[in-house]
């Protein structure tokens, strides 16, 4: 059986507990006053992905999520501090 190569994106994927991104996403968000437009813009994705985070159905590529961190002023860890997070590529 053949391994499928992966590429630079699926291997700087977030993987995590989404529930709890999104939840404390839409927290900090709201906590700033920010539409889901405006951190979009602020951050350099499309605010149908803030939207599909925040709602637990994706989690960003890691230079998505350090732009989204940049955006909403807060540091990693307040993001990720009660998640539980899994390694992409098992060994």
């Amino acid at each position: 059986m053949l391994k499928k190569r992966l590429t630079l994106k699926e291997k700087t994927r977030v993987v995590a507990d989404k529930p709890h991104i999104g939840k404390e996403l839409l927290r900090i968000r709201k906590e700033k006053g920010m539409s889901q437009t405006a951190l979009a813009e602020k951050a350099g994705v499309t605010a149908a992905a803030v939207c599909n985070y925040e709602k637990g159905f994706r989690i960003p590529y890691l230079s998505s999520f350090h732009l989204i961190c940049k955006a909403l002023e807060v540091n990693a860890d307040t993001l990720l501090e009660t998640c539980e997070l899994t390694p992409l590529i098992k060994q």
